[in-house]
């Protein structure tokens, strides 16, 4: 392996781990489940939402405090 090779090799691994910290990232982003920082995404309606339980936003805690869901 010539010093060509090994500095392509190396600008490789650095991209694919580069792509691989991006994905993960977007993909932690789209399963959180704190709605917290993502937002909501039922527009607020917490009934049948699988979510209820761990969000902490002030509608989720209302209907918990209303239905007696309460954790």
């Amino acid at each position: 392996m010539n010093r060509k090779e090994f500095l392509l090799t190396g600008c490789r691994f650095v991209a694919g781990a580069a792509f691989m910290l991006m994905g993960g990232y977007l993909l932690h982003d789209k399963i959180d489940t704190d709605n917290t920082s993502s937002g909501c995404s039922r527009s607020g309606v917490c009934r049948g939402c699988g979510a209820v339980n761990k969000c902490s936003r002030a509608e989720a805690l209302s209907y918990k405090r209303v239905t007696g869901k309460e954790s």
